[in-house]
């Protein structure tokens, strides 16, 4: 019994919404505001299928009333009794209208009109404000609603034919996936390797240099992050011999940077400052944020950071700690969440090589809370470092393994083995203060397996030592003297001089102890004497100390 004008009103509400303004019905019908309310007005005063709201403003300025069907039941029957054709018209001018009052587009009036133009037919519109949704929430840091809307927007492509144009606009959304997907999810998901793999191809195909060389970043990214060592180097070889092909300075810079991180990890670290500088310097004079905007993580960051790393090992810990600093800088004026965690994380680690638990839980607590207000995943091992040992700090042992131990599972279970080796070290020595000597020997063997298994040698002379301690704890000197030259073998080896200095202050002491003292004092002397800084710090100031006792 409704006038056609009515009907017409609730089958546009119900295009528009379970609550909804009286511009989207205008926009819908092609009327004015005005006469929307009127009709809607009059149907919400019978209380039998609307309510009134408040008042809604448009970002164009428009007033109207805003509406609301009594029960989701009643919007769906009037739903279905429209035509199609009629359905996908309404929808259609509802999105145009939404369009046009959205001069400036947030991601969820993005999101809205895409929905609207995807069901008026018009699917170029729709996919172009599916990426513009995804963009919008991006800024907000919402990666797993932007994944979504870039996932959708490659669906609907994929009903396009297969012409050079789709192929290019699908390596364009498939760029943004790509960085949505690792805050999202990892570096090293089924979904971000399967992407990549796509776009490889989708390169190939195009001879498109720049997106080959930055999805092989992402392999390289993925691959760093999962511990294959070896396919790191030659996918580096690979993506640094076609960046020949480029004058894209940021993206000839990833490749060396990964391969520093591998020589880090490696125990390379002659060739990973050679290779950090190289990166470094095809950066020099390029606005620090611009890496991000091509990678979801600023490289150069990785690159201060996991040299500070090296410059530790190499018995120079002022300047680790000074290149670790400047990433955190960095990692601040680009205002990425990712890369300011990151950058918190690999400077947490360096403090805890220097053996400072306050800097060290400084540092670990700034990581949890930018995890926590950004809510995003971050399955690395240098985590469980980062917030697992500071804990030790008066003594509460079994809360620090207990979050190594949580944090290793979750970092095997999304096949994240970086600098795997050190939280399993770190484990086994806070087993050792527990008194848990089997454990640790456990743990201790795993760790060593894993250097085996991957060729992740940075940590080495550290497991060595530490398997030492856990003998000399269990009585067995002869066996611990055994682990300590082992050590030291392989920190001279490495030239690891920091590591080095480990190794001798255990040997000097189980020396000591034998009653042979010259040997323990020339042994900490020639080793103590090579170091021209970090004299602050814990390991030199208890070397300082023990020569003096020697």
């Amino acid at each position: 019994g409704l006038a056609k004008e009515e009907i017409e009103a609730l089958e546009a509400a119900s295009v528009s919404g379970e609550t909804f303004p009286a511009q989207a019905v205008a926009a819908a019908l092609d009327i004015r505001v005005d006469r929307a309310e009127a009709v809607c007005g009059r149907m919400a005063g019978w209380n039998q299928f609307l309510t009134t709201g408040g008042t809604t403003r448009w970002p164009d300025g428009s007033e109207g009333q805003s509406y609301r069907f009594h029960h989701q039941v009643f919007r769906r029957i009037l739903y279905d009794r429209i035509s199609p054709a009629r359905r996908q018209r309404l929808h259609l001018r509802l999105a145009q209208g939404l369009e046009a009052a959205n001069p400036e587009l947030s991601g969820g009036a993005a999101a809205e009109i895409s929905t609207h133009f995807e069901r008026g037919a018009e699917i170029e519109l729709a996919i172009r404000y599916l990426v513009l949704a995804a963009e919008g929430v991006r800024r907000r840091f919402a990666d797993r609603e932007a994944v979504a809307y870039l996932q959708r927007a490659l669906d609907l492509l994929s009903s396009h034919p297969d012409t050079e144009d789709r192929k290019r606009r699908e390596l364009e959304i498939r760029r943004q996936l790509a960085r949505a997907l690792v805050p999202a999810i990892a570096f090293s998901s089924t979904e971000q390797r399967a992407n990549a793999q796509r776009v490889l191809d989708l390169g190939r195909q195009l001879g498109d240099v720049e997106n080959q060389l930055l999805f092989l970043g992402y392999r390289l990214n993925w691959s760093i992050i999962r511990g294959q060592l070896d396919q790191v180097r030659k996918t580096a070889e690979q993506a640094m011999e076609l960046a020949e092909e480029t004058a894209d300075r940021v993206l000839a810079a990833h490749s060396p940077m990964i391969a520093g991180i591998e020589a880090v990890l490696s125990a390379d670290h002659e060739r990973s400052e050679n290779r950090f500088k190289q990166s470094l310097s095809i950066l020099d004079g390029i606005d620090p944020r611009k890496p991000a905007t091509v990678f979801p993580l600023n490289f150069e960051i990785l690159a201060l950071s996991f040299s500070g790393w090296s410059a530790w090992l190499c018995g120079r810990p002022d300047e680790a700690r000074h290149r670790t600093g400047v990433a955190r800088e960095r990692a601040a004026l680009v205002g990425s969440p990712f890369g300011i965690a990151v950058s918190l994380a690999l400077s947490a680690v360096v403090e805890v090589f220097c053996r400072d638990r306050a800097k060290a839980g400084e540092l670990g607590d700034a990581l949890t809370a930018c995890l926590e207000e950004y809510g995003f995943s971050f399955p690395y091992p240098p985590l469980a470092t980062a917030r697992g040992w500071p804990l030790t700090e008066g003594g509460n042992f079994e809360a620090a393994a207990e979050l190594l131990r949580e944090t290793i599972r979750v970092c095997r279970s999304n096949e994240a083995f970086l600098a795997m080796s050190l939280p399993l070290a770190t484990l086994a020595e806070v087993q050792l203060l527990q008194g848990a000597i089997e454990d640790g020997a456990e743990t201790v063997n795993e760790a060593m397996a894993l250097v085996e298994s991957i060729g992740e040698r940075f940590w080495e002379a550290e497991i060595h030592r530490l398997r030492g301690e856990l003998h000399r704890a269990a009585g067995d000197d002869v066996a611990a003297g055994e682990s300590f030259r082992r050590s030291l073998g392989v920190s001279r080896r490495q030239r690891a001089l920091s590591l080095e200095l480990r190794g001798s202050m255990s040997l000097a002491k189980l020396l000591r102890d034998a009653d042979q003292t010259k040997e323990a004092h020339a042994l900490l002397s020639g080793v103590y004497d090579q170091f021209k800084e970090g004299f602050d710090t814990a390991d030199l100031k208890d070397a300082k100390a023990l020569l003096e006792s020697l």
